[in-house]
């Protein structure tokens, strides 16, 4: 089994054409398979409101590449919606390790601080996102939650100058 990271090679003429990312992670072959498919069963699940189902095959794709940070990343907000936030921070902190330039991950650190009440956390990681040129897979959406976010922050400072949220519930997206 391959434990060496593939790396590609991207003629000069094509990178005007694909967007790619410098320090993108390029995973084994044997790997990569394995886990992104796990990855998307998950995504799948989760999208049809099966949490511990979801959170069971991001589990199982990061038993055979335990550094993979989208894989991390899911596994940390299904975590989080089942109400273990210690152990979805965990999950992001590794996630970071990984590919520090993760935007989503970026995105649910801010959700993870909001629920946890840490405000001016929530708002720093929410800015950072909401701030990057870069694009998600062409998806918006948690760029525009981001920005909704702080302005629901926004408001509620300016309703209670300071105060912690008292029902996050009513600020998740």
């Amino acid at each position: 089994m391959c434990q060496d990271p593939v790396r590609v090679q991207i003629p000069k003429e094509l990178t005007s054409q694909i967007k790619t990312y410098s320090d993108m992670q390029v995973l084994p072959l044997d790997q990569g398979l394995s886990s992104t498919m796990l990855l998307h069963t998950g995504i799948d699940l989760a999208e049809q409101g099966k949490n511990a189902e979801a959170l069971l095959s991001y589990e199982l794709g990061l038993a055979s590449n335990p550094t993979h940070p989208d894989l991390l990343c899911r596994t940390a907000t299904a975590a989080r919606k089942s109400g273990d936030l210690p152990r979805a921070e965990r999950l992001l902190e590794l996630a970071m390790a990984s590919y520090e330039n993760h935007l989503v991950v970026w995105y649910e650190f801010g959700v993870l601080r909001l629920q946890q009440g840490k405000t001016e956390e929530a708002q720093e990681w929410f800015t950072k996102l909401a701030e990057d040129p870069r694009e998600i897979w062409g998806d918006d959406t948690y760029k525009k939650n981001a920005k909704e976010y702080m302005e629901l922050l926004q408001r509620r400072r300016i309703l209670d100058r300071g105060s912690k949220l008292t029902r996050v519930e009513d600020y998740l997206l």
